[in-house]
């Protein structure tokens, strides 16, 4: 039987990145549980590596990353549609966070 009240993650998003004064040195992203596994996101890695960061990078990486997602829907978390509106969100935030905190580093 299932536990009640099991609380089940929509979507979640991971973000690691090293930074060379304004330039992405190397990132990675992983990303789950939009299909059965958590994925890394190596388009978008690929994509982003070596770029300056500014609101164009962002805007690739979201572009990338929606063009690399395959979510399904799910009658216990979400739908594919609203996990992809979600990823965008959950990437933005994330990527300027970690930007953020390697400036510190």
């Amino acid at each position: 039987m299932r536990a009640q009240g099991t609380a089940l993650p929509i979507l979640n998003l991971a973000l690691w990145l090293e930074r060379e004064v304004e330039t992405i040195k190397n990132i990675r992203i992983a990303v789950g549980p939009g299909g059965p596994t958590p994925w890394r996101a190596r388009a978008t890695e690929a994509a982003l590596s070596g770029l300056v960061y500014s609101a164009e990078t962002v805007a690739l990486a979201r572009k990338t990353l929606l063009d690399e997602v395959h979510f399904r829907s799910s009658p216990m978390r979400a739908s594919a549609e609203y996990r992809r509106q979600l990823v965008v969100t959950l990437l933005t935030d994330t990527l300027e966070t970690a930007w953020k905190r390697a400036e510190m580093d």
